[in-house]
């Protein structure tokens, strides 16, 4: 599942998860986790000038050199310096057979 979205003139990162409570927790503005744009515009800024967004940074996670399409993994310890406040996910039960 995606956390967040980006809209229509935005680019940049965006992460999937299929931890839910991850998703939740980052998308509750509760969490406060910081998410940082640069913003391209054409001419003076005035309302209704016309910008494209490009997402750089979700919490401690930055965007780098990935380029546009590209995808990457993200490990357990890089997750876990990120978004050091987060819920830690629930340990599975074991599998009966």
């Amino acid at each position: 599942m995606p956390v967040g979205r980006l809209d229509m003139a935005t680019s940049g990162l965006l992460i999937l998860t299929n931890d839910t409570r991850l998703s939740d927790w980052l998308t509750d503005p509760a969490s406060e986790v910081p998410r940082v744009y640069l913003v391209t515009v054409e001419g003076r800024v005035e309302p209704g000038t016309i910008a494209t967004l490009r997402r750089v940074a979700f919490g401690g996670l930055e965007l780098g050199t990935l380029a546009p399409g590209a995808w990457r993994e993200i490990a357990a310890d890089e997750l876990k310096r990120a978004f050091p406040g987060r819920p830690q996910p629930r340990k599975r039960a074991p599998s009966q057979k």
